[in-house]
């Protein structure tokens, strides 16, 4: 049996050998009940719902954050004790890929979802004592962004434990969403997903012309301004021409 495996843990050996040799056990949105990541690469997953009539994303890069966590510390799991997790560097603002206003929605278990841009974390950098298996323990959760009010952020928080071994090595990382007042872990090992919304409106402009003398049949022009922001960054003034008959 690998070092590996004892670490883990009986109940979780199935597992960790079909991850070996698969990479990580990944499962759809909501999780399973044995989502565990082999090795100390941590991805973070990141999906946008656009709600309302358009499709386009805003312009925005997503950044979270890991830190150490305290919770259940000096408890055991798997026949590890668990302890805080060190601090980190550059864990504090850990960026996804960027969104943009070319990023086209679409449909994803009947939802209007930006295709997942990503970020990781790696903790083979941490620095974690060799000679004491243990677990250590952290906290993940998203920051909130410049466009609060357009972007809804992701409260969720999760607890993420790391599995270390004899040689100070992260060998599997574990994750559960803790609940509303981050006082407990809750549910089943899930990914690290944070899912936002942007929601969006058309907009119609519409000329009614009345009376004996109205001049039905003319073009009208209208100007839209749009002011800029970052959600909408390149974009300063828009024009739209609207031609109606009543």
């Amino acid at each position: 049996m690998s070092l590996k495996r004892k670490l883990i843990g009986a109940t979780m050996g199935a597992v960790m050998i079909g991850s070996m040799f698969g990479g990580t056990v990944f499962a759809a949105p909501g999780g399973s009940p044995n989502h565990i990541i082999n090795g100390g690469n941590l991805t973070i997953e990141k999906a946008l719902e656009v709600t309302g009539s358009g499709d386009m994303a805003p312009h925005e890069t997503f950044t979270f954050k890991i830190e150490p966590f305290d919770l259940g510390v000096g408890t055991t799991v798997d026949s590890l004790v668990v302890k805080k997790g060190k601090d980190l560097k550059n864990a504090t603002n850990i960026s996804s890929k960027e969104f943009s206003n070319q990023d086209k929605a679409t449909e994803q278990y009947g939802k209007k979802v930006v295709i997942d841009k990503t970020a990781a974390f790696d903790f083979s950098t941490a620095g974690f004592d060799a000679n004491s298996p243990a677990i250590y323990r952290y906290k993940v959760t998203e920051n909130a962004g410049s466009n609060i009010g357009v972007v809804t952020y992701d409260q969720t928080a999760y607890q993420l434990d790391v599995y270390v071994d004899n040689q100070g090595n992260p060998t599997a990382l574990v994750a559960k969403k803790l609940n509303e007042n981050q006082d407990a872990a809750v549910g089943r090992k899930v990914p690290v997903r944070f899912e936002n919304a942007y929601d969006t409106e058309d907009l119609t402009i519409k000329k009614e012309v009345t009376g004996d003398s109205g001049e039905t049949k003319k073009e009208f022009h209208f100007e839209l301004t749009v002011n800029a922001s970052d959600c909408l960054t390149g974009v300063t003034k828009k024009k739209k021409k609207k031609h109606t008959q009543e």
